[in-house]
């Protein structure tokens, strides 16, 4: 019975152990998710015209009117066609070190045009205590 305890309270500690390294490499890497996967995934929606998935990937960081922002963007960028999609990721912007801006560098066109246009998207992200990477605000 002495044994049975001990290995199981020597498997908790490695258990906590294990979890605590995982969250301080994720602290260290800037957090999980990536900002780029973030931004990526927000970016689909948008083109996709998916308001709901949209509004469910933004934080409350915008407030009241994140509806407002994800139909920004659908109008402006909804349905397109996108190449050449690069994401830059600026790290530790202002004040708080965990804030991260991804900017989307693209080229898109609307179903019914012909012409290529450049275009440019940035969201921003920030992670909380426990190294959980979120959108704050697209736009």
């Amino acid at each position: 019975m002495k044994q049975n305890l001990r290995e199981h309270l020597i498997g908790i500690s490695l258990g906590f152990g294990l979890s605590a390294l995982v969250l301080l490499l994720l602290s260290l890497d800037g957090g999980y998710p990536s900002s780029a996967f973030l931004a990526k995934r927000y970016f689909r929606a948008i083109l996709q015209q998916k308001e709901e998935r949209a509004v469910n990937l933004l934080n409350r960081g915008c407030g009241f009117s994140t509806r407002t922002v994800a139909q920004d963007n659908i109008t402006q960028f909804g349905g397109s066609k996108v190449r050449n999609m690069t994401i830059n990721v600026q790290n530790g912007m202002g004040s708080d070190d965990r804030y991260q801006l991804a900017s989307i560098h693209f080229e898109y066109r609307r179903n019914s045009s012909a012409d290529w246009e450049t275009g440019r998207f940035g969201i921003g992200t920030t992670a909380n205590s426990w190294g959980i990477r979120y959108l704050v605000c697209g736009g």
